[in-house]
């Protein structure tokens, strides 16, 4: 989230620096229409009156006249890198939105599957707890039953040796 709103001011402030190079483009542009406009009138002048007086005059303004083209040009062409540079980090920055919506719809998707998973291990526990009291009842029951047996065992051992010892004296 820090990215994007980093992405973000970093466009608005792009994009009042592209409000002020169109700004300065037109006013750059209308001072260069002013001096055509006025370079034109001088040379009709000169060529008809003063041309052999300020042919100096004459070079230095077509220089200078010249001189405002190239900025121009290089002033239209940093607003376009500019421009350009805006669509980049829009696309970048829409791309990075999705991106981030998905791993959100998946960060919900995997809290779901814990909570399912951890309800089961929950029902497992139960399961495993119920199991083990049944087998200590079985164990219990088996200890209790053999105890038995074995009491019945004495107690026929027991029987056995008296029926033995009547049978001997009568």
């Amino acid at each position: 989230v820090r990215s994007r709103h980093g992405v973000e001011l970093d466009i608005l402030s792009r994009k009042e620096e592209t409000v002020q190079l169109i700004n300065d483009t037109a006013a750059l542009q209308s001072s260069i229409d002013s001096i055509r406009l006025k370079t034109n009138e001088l040379r009709t002048n000169f060529q008809k009156q003063h041309a052999p007086l300020y042919a100096r005059h004459d070079v230095s303004t077509s220089l200078h006249a010249m001189q405002y083209e190239s900025l121009l040009v290089q002033v239209q062409k940093k607003k376009q890198r500019r421009e350009d540079k805006m669509h980049h980090l829009k696309a970048e920055a829409e791309r990075q939105r999705v991106e981030t919506e998905r791993m959100r719809e998946e960060t919900g998707r995997i809290r779901d599957e814990i909570e399912v998973f951890e309800g089961r291990e929950e029902e497992e526990d139960e399961e495993m707890v119920g199991l083990t009291m049944q087998i200590r009842q079985v164990l219990a029951k088996k200890t209790s039953t053999r105890q038995t047996l074995n009491d019945a065992r004495e107690v026929l051992q027991t029987a056995i040796e008296n029926r033995d010892e009547w049978k001997s004296k009568c």
